[in-house]
């Protein structure tokens, strides 16, 4: 990887996620993973091939995008989480992923 930037993405989501959460935002994102790829290698690839998605979610914040098919993230903004999860729900009609303000004391659900 030769951009600083994509380089930095890929730290922060090798830090903000499990190796299987990575995996999971991998198979939802529009980068191709090498099967067998390790933590590492899947965190360069999602930065290199979807680097919008991947910079939402290595900056993190107070909202989350979660799905029963093991998507989940958080960003910073409840209009991003709302529509990452609109997002998905196009994607994949058969999923149902929620987007959530956990900013306040009392979560505010955005979406789903």
């Amino acid at each position: 990887m030769s951009d600083p930037e994509d380089e930095q993405i890929a730290e922060a989501l090798m830090t903000k996620m499990t190796a299987e959460e990575l995996r999971r935002f991998a198979a939802h994102s529009d980068a191709s993973r090498k099967r067998g790829a390790n933590k590492s290698d899947t965190a360069e690839q999602v930065a290199a091939g979807d680097p919008e998605l991947a910079a939402v979610a290595a900056n993190g914040g107070d909202c989350t995008v979660e799905c029963g098919c093991g998507l989940s993230f958080s960003t910073d903004h409840p209009q991003t989480a709302r529509a990452e999860a609109k997002r998905h729900k196009s994607e994949a009609p058969t999923h149902f992923p929620r987007a959530r303000d956990e900013s306040r004391e009392e979560t505010i659900k955005l979406y789903g």
